[in-house]
């Protein structure tokens, strides 16, 4: 990838990590999704592309934004802001 292009993937791609720990129960949102999309910006003039590798996923869609990690992340105001925008 060059300064000006970036790849997109989806945030179940990835292989999973193997659990080294036999004591420990670890699961992991890794699926090996294998879409890819690349967006380019050019210097010289002020337009972008964007090159769909692979627009398949490997998985049915999350059915609720509430299931991501990012999610958690949020406070009490900004959770509740987020669940009624998607209903």
């Amino acid at each position: 990838m060059t300064h000006n292009q970036i790849e997109i993937a989806c945030d179940r791609s990835g292989t999973p990590c193997a659990n080294k720990s036999p004591s420990k129960t670890v699961t992991s949102r890794k699926l090996d999704c294998p879409i890819r999309l690349y967006a380019r910006k050019y210097a010289k003039i002020t337009t972008c592309t964007l090159k769909v590798k692979n627009p398949e996923h490997s998985h049915d869609a999350t059915e609720t934004i509430m299931t991501h990690p990012a999610f958690r992340k949020f406070n009490e105001k900004e959770t509740s802001q987020i669940a009624q925008m998607s209903e």
